[in-house]
């Protein structure tokens, strides 16, 4: 078969695969995230720092009140020592139940413990019952781990172009070995961008709604005045100090390379796990109590407050 029969297909593959995967995000969008127009106002400052930055942000702008007032101290290489275990509020408590659990006071292990327990994640359940955020749902869900998945092949197929050129080229080498990878490799590329594009178009959780209300809280608090409004309007160059500002960047930082490197390495990868109403979207199969069973042994409660997810291993925290 000639190397420009067999691009063409490789092509088209990759092309109809990426404009299948746009359609569902469109439709997804369309079905989940949209929004009814109406404005809702926040004023929380861990509302706002969950709707800009998840979980991690809210853990963030606790403990930069906490290191600002002194009942911490956030220092080189990423430790966090605790000088008056006094929370002022849900967060900050389990934030200090995170912090006797982290192994030497590791930033990094304390951040994503306090942003899988029951008081972080309920911020995410009130916003999705004022419409700001959306549960993901199962659909949602797999179309996430698609886009991923086809990123990653589409990625691989780059190189691999080069090595099936004997192959296609009716079984000898061509003068220019990379000639089947020059036809291909651009739209593989390209392929490739756009599936990333959609699989954090369709994670994130902000509905139309939960866009406006984050602009709004924004503009109306141009110069926060509280460490916690700095670090959820500005995120972690908000935080004042320059030294605690380098540490909580260094730390959310490899956090974020970890991630990307894979779970085998990073951990669990947290994220907002539940929804609003009485159940909570786990990934799982919904039970009849209204709860949500985790495929991967964690449960979620269901409840008046929307379900509770504090150390649920699986129920997308993960």
């Amino acid at each position: 078969m000639a190397i420009g029969t067999v691009a063409v297909l490789v092509n088209a593959v990759a092309g109809v695969l990426t404009v299948w995967l746009i359609a569902e995000a469109v439709v997804s969008r369309r079905r989940h995230k949209q929004g009814d127009g109406r404005q809702v106002k926040i004023d929380d400052p861990y509302q706002a720092a969950f709707l800009s930055g998840g979980p991690l942000r809210a853990v963030d702008a606790a403990l930069a009140t906490m290191s600002a007032d002194g009942r911490i101290r956030i220092i080189e290489p990423g430790i966090v020592i605790v000088e008056r275990p006094e929370g002022q509020d849900a967060v900050e408590r389990a934030l200090l139940t995170a912090a006797g659990q982290a192994p030497n006071g590791a930033l990094n292990t304390l951040r994503h413990t306090a942003a899988r327990s029951e008081a972080v994640q309920r911020i995410g359940h009130g916003l999705a019952r004022s419409g700001l955020l959306v549960a993901m749902s199962r659909d949602l869900r797999v179309l996430t781990r698609w886009a991923r998945v086809q990123k990653i092949l589409f990625l691989l197929a780059i190189p691999a172009a080069a090595f099936v050129t004997p192959l296609v080229n009716d079984g000898g080498w061509t003068p220019v070995g990379d000639l089947f990878l020059v036809r291909v490799g651009p739209g593989l590329l390209l392929a490739a961008w756009l599936s990333a594009g959609v699989g954090w178009n369709v994670g994130d959780r902000l509905t139309g709604n939960g866009g406006r209300a984050l602009s709004m809280h924004r503009s109306e608090h141009k110069d926060p005045g509280t460490p916690a409004e700095r670090v959820a309007t500005m995120g972690l160059g908000g935080v004042q100090d320059s030294t605690v500002r380098a540490v909580m960047i260094a730390a959310a930082t490899t956090a974020f390379v970890a991630v990307a490197a894979g779970p085998a390495l990073a951990g669990e990868q947290v994220s907002w796990c539940g929804g609003g109403g009485s159940a909570t979207s786990c990934g799982g199969s919904q039970d009849d109590r209204g709860g949500s069973s985790c495929g991967d042994g964690g449960s979620c409660s269901g409840g008046g407050d929307g379900g509770g997810c504090g150390g649920c291993g699986g129920c997308g925290c993960g």
